[in-house]
């Protein structure tokens, strides 16, 4: 087996199906497997899915986060290389293939660790599909920037994906959306950290793969469909808090004793005008007893 490609699923079955579809549709010329796992979805997501043919069901007892699930995944995958595939992505063409073909032919040379493609939107427009690895001061300086231009996030979207258009770029980490990995590799920095509910963990991986001699890169060979959000859909207090618990959990693993706690004090000071702006009405207790659980 060349490649066992893992979707897992959280109450987006038709997204997933969908997924599937593109992938039997495009795929050939590679030996490979499609196990998809269902985060104890509890929606009809098991009735519709597991009479998909041809693929690999797993069943959670309960929902685990995006990280654990891709293990689960993993424990039951027997390709050599492993490509974690969101549930709302959309192949057009033999990507998986390509990827592995790219993969194959430059591992050496490159001392490839991890490999995506350019992610693009359902307007044809390209999209995060890597990062730099995150650092404490440039965290705190996106969080800072961000609330001063609402423009931001859209500019510094912009200048990642740019640097995209070339052949192949070296990135910090490749985003857990479509991400292709050797299996002993992954194995061999134990795999998504168990840590993580969802967010952060694609980008331990690439300082994991870092430490250990390896290079990530995203690879313009092919372009895969991103519907981002689709997949994930929650009340914007609850995914900042989501997002920021992550933040946290990766700094702390990241860093220094010291620099931890000098990055959660500089956090909550940068972050009280948001607290005071944003959630003053609903939500900001629960804000507050988040900026200031260490």
């Amino acid at each position: 087996m060349e490649v066992s490609i893992i979707i897992v699923n959280y109450k987006t079955p038709q997204l997933a199906k969908n997924c599937i579809d593109s992938i039997k549709k495009y795929t050939s010329g590679i030996d490979y497997e499609i196990i998809l796992v269902d985060n104890n979805s509890g929606d009809g997501s098991e009735e519709i899915l597991r009479k998909i043919e041809e693929i690999n069901y797993l069943q959670s007892p309960e929902n685990v986060g995006f990280g654990r699930a891709n293990n689960l995944g993993l424990k039951s995958a027997a390709g050599e290389w492993i490509l974690f595939l969101n549930s709302d992505t959309l192949l057009l063409e033999n990507s998986v293939k390509k990827m592995l073909d790219f993969f194959k032919q430059n591992e050496d040379k490159l001392a490839i660790g991890s490999l995506g493609v350019t992610l693009i939107n359902h307007n044809n427009e390209m999209i995060h599909s890597a990062g730099d690895l995150p650092t404490v001061v440039n965290l705190l300086s996106s969080y800072v920037q961000n609330f001063f231009r609402k423009d931001f996030h859209r500019r510094k979207n912009g200048k990642e994906v740019s640097k995209y258009r070339s052949e192949i770029a070296e990135v910090g980490y490749v985003t857990g959306a479509d991400l292709m990995v050797r299996k002993e590799v992954f194995e061999s920095i134990e795999n998504f950290d168990p840590d993580f509910f969802m967010y952060y963990e694609d980008a331990l991986v690439g300082q994991r793969l870092r430490q250990i001699g390896k290079k990530n890169y995203i690879c313009n060979c092919s372009q895969i469909v991103h519907l981002e959000g689709e997949s994930f859909k929650t009340p914007n207090l609850l995914k900042r808090i989501m997002v920021e618990k992550s933040m946290f959990i990766y700094v702390k693993k990241t860093s220094g004793k010291l620099s931890y706690f000098l990055f959660r004090i500089i956090f909550m000071l940068i972050n009280f005008p948001v607290l005071i702006l944003k959630f003053r009405r609903t939500g900001s207790w629960r804000y507050l007893k988040h900026l200031i659980s260490f």
